[in-house]
C-alpha cells in the first residue's frame, strides 16, 4: 500500500536485466518502462486512482479483466525493455484483506514481441495468430478464474484438507486460518506431526498404518488458540491419481462429541428409570397388601384412643410411599396427557 516493491520475480529479471534484489523496499518500479518517474496501473490500483488509467494509459488499449474483479489489463510497445524493443500485455490486480480492503497489488507481463513482429510481417498468418493468443489469454484467465473459485470453495469449508507427500510433509493447506491461529504459510512444508506436537507420538502411528494402506478414521482431543478443548475428526485418503501422496481432512466435532455425551447420559438415565420402575412396581404391592391389613384390623380390633392413632398414622405413612412409587413409576414411563375443556381467560 505504500507503493513498496515486495516481489520481483527471476522471469523479469531476464526480461528487464535489472535484478529484483536493487528494487525490493523500494518505489523504482518505473525504471524498466520509463525515463523518469510515474506510476504504474499497480500504484493506481492501490490508491484506487481508477480515474487516472485514462490519464497514463489512455493510448495503450487499458481495459478491465473480464475474469478478475478489479484487474486491468493493457498491450504497449516499449522501445528499450532489456536492451531491445518489445511488445509487452500485462495484468494488474488488487489483493485484498478479510476485510475487502486493498493491501497490495500484483502485476504480471508478457513478452508477446515475436507475435506483433511476425503479424507485421505475415498480415494474414498475424491475424490466426493473433486469435490464438488472445484464446490462449482467455483460457488461462478462466483456469486462473477457476482455481480462484475453487480455492473459494476449500476455504469456505468447515472441513480442513491437507495434502501431505510420501514423507508426511504439508504441502497444501486449504483454509486461510485454522482453530489453533496458524496460517498456511506457518503449516507448509512441516512434518504434519508437528501441526499438532502433543500428539506426535499418535500421530506417527497413524502415519505408519496410513503408509501400509489402512485408511481408517481417528479422532484427536487438542487445544485450540483460546484455550478451549476440541475433538477432530481425521480422515486419511489416497491421492487420486497418486501414489505416494495422501490428503486429510480435518473436521471438528466437538459439538457432535457433546451431543453423544449427552445421549450416552440419557441412555444411562433411561435404565435408572427403568429400574426404578421395576423396584416401584415390587414395592406397591407388598405398600397394598399392607394398606389392606391395616384397614382389616382396623375393623376387627376397633380401636379408641392412642392405638387408634397409631392404625391412623401408619395408614397415612402408607399413602404417602404410594405417592412416592406412583411419582417414580411416572418419571420412568410419563403417561398420556388428559385433555380436558380449559377457560383460556384464566
Amino acid at each position: 500500500r505504500d507503493h513498496k516493491i515486495m516481489f520481483w520475480n527471476r522471469a523479469f529479471t531476464e526480461l528487464s536485466g535489472y535484478e529484483g534484489k536493487y528494487f525490493i523496499g523500494t518505489d523504482r518500479q518505473y525504471v524498466p518502462f520509463y525515463a523518469e518517474k510515474r506510476p504504474v496501473i499497480t500504484d493506481l490500483i492501490v490508491d484506487k486512482d481508477i480515474e487516472s488509467l485514462d490519464k497514463y494509459y489512455g493510448k495503450k488499449n487499458v481495459q478491465k479483466s473480464p475474469m478478475i474483479e478489479g484487474a486491468y489489463e493493457a498491450w504497449d510497445y516499449y522501445p528499450n525493455i532489456g536492451g531491445k524493443g518489445r511488445y509487452l500485455y500485462f495484468l494488474a490486480a488488487p489483493i485484498h484483506d478479510d476485510r475487502g480492503e486493498i493491501i497490495a497489488a500484483v502485476e504480471t507481463l508478457q513478452d508477446i514481441t515475436r507475435e506483433q513482429e511476425m503479424s507485421q510481417h505475415l498480415k494474414e498468418y498475424a491475424e490466426n495468430l493473433e486469435n490464438e493468443l488472445k484464446e490462449n489469454i482467455r483460457l488461462r484467465q478462466e483456469l486462473e478464474g477457476l482455481y480462484n473459485y475453487i480455492q473459494t470453495i476449500l476455504e469456505s469449508s468447515p472441513d480442513t484438507l491437507f495434502e501431505l507427500n510420501s514423507d508426511g510433509i504439508i504441502t497444501y493447506v486449504s483454509r486461510d486460518r485454522s482453530s489453533d491461529g496458524m496460517k498456511p504459510s506457518q503449516i507448509a512444508g512441516k512434518h504434519f506431526t508437528e501441526y499438532v506436537p502433543t500428539h506426535k507420538e499418535f500421530l506417527l502411528e497413524k502415519w505408519e498404518e496410513i503408509k501400509k494402506g489402512h485408511f481408517k478414521p481417528f479422532e484427536m482431543k487438542v487445544i485450540a488458540a483460546d484455550g478451549s478443548r476440541q475433538f477432530n475428526l481425521i480422515t486419511p485418503c489416497p491421492l487420486k491419481g497418486s501414489k505416494d501422496r495422501y490428503v486429510m481432512v480435518r473436521r471438528e466435532i466437538t459439538e457432535f462429541k457433546e451431543l453423544e455425551k449427552k445421549y450416552y447420559e440419557s441412555q444411562k438415565l433411561a435404565a435408572i428409570g427403568q429400574l426404578s420402575a421395576g423396584i416401584a412396581h415390587e414395592v406397591r404391592n407388598p405398600l397394598s397388601s399392607i394398606k389392606m391389613s391395616l384397614q382389616i384390623l382396623e375393623k376387627r380390633l376397633q380401636p379408641t384412643g392412642n392405638d387408634l392413632k397409631r392404625f391412623k398414622i401408619a395408614q397415612r405413612e402408607v399413602e404417602h410411599l404410594e405417592e412416592l412409587v406412583n411419582d417414580v413409576l411416572i418419571y420412568a414411563k410419563p403417561g398420556e396427557p388428559k385433555r380436558v375443556p380449559t377457560d383460556l381467560r384464566r
